[in-house]
C-alpha cells in the first residue's frame, strides 16, 4: 500500500506562541467530505508557562520536523477512508481559542523569548479559509470536526 502525501500549509497571519506561523496539515482526497481534526496539547495557565511552552516544548511552535496529528487513524476506516482530513498542529496554549495576539515585551532573554502570541482563534479561521479557498471545503457536503 503506498502511503499518502500530507500537505503542510503555514498560516500568513496566525502564529504559534513563540512566533513562528501557526500551520495545518492536508490529506486532500474527496473535496466534498472532511474530517478536521484539531491536536490537544494542554494549556498554559500564565505567562511564564506560556513562554516555558514556547521556549521548550513543542506544543508552543512550528518549527522543527513536521508533526502530523492524525486523527486516530479514523481517516484510514470505512466510511471515512476517502475523506480529505486537515489537521491542525496545536501551538497556542489555548485551546485555538487566543484573540490577543502579542503578549510580553519583545525581545528574548538568555536565548529565550519574553513575549508571545495567543493566535489560536485567528489560527483556526484562518486555515478553514485556506481549506474554503484552495482545497473544496466551499462545496463539501460532509465535515466532521
Amino acid at each position: 500500500m503506498q502511503r499518502e502525501a500530507w500537505r503542510t500549509e503555514p498560516m500568513a497571519n496566525a502564529r504559534c506562541l513563540d512566533g513562528s506561523p501557526a500551520v495545518v496539515s492536508i490529506l486532500h482526497r474527496d473535496p466534498a467530505k472532511w474530517i478536521i481534526f484539531l491536536q490537544g496539547g494542554g494549556w498554559c495557565y500564565s505567562l511564564a508557562d506560556c513562554l516555558h511552552r514556547a521556549a521548550y516544548m513543542p506544543f508552543g511552535t512550528s518549527k522543527g520536523p513536521p508533526r502530523i496529528a492524525e486523527p486516530c487513524g479514523l481517516h484510514q476506516l470505512e466510511p471515512f477512508s476517502n475523506f480529505s482530513v486537515a489537521s491542525y498542529r496545536y501551538c497556542d496554549g489555548a485551546a485555538f481559542g487566543g484573540t490577543a495576539g502579542a503578549v510580553g515585551p519583545a525581545g528574548r532573554f538568555r536565548g529565550v523569548p519574553t513575549a508571545v502570541r495567543f493566535d489560536g482563534s485567528l489560527h483556526l479561521s484562518e486555515g478553514i479559509q485556506l481549506l474554503r479557498a484552495r482545497y473544496g471545503l466551499a462545496t463539501a457536503s460532509e465535515v466532521m470536526l
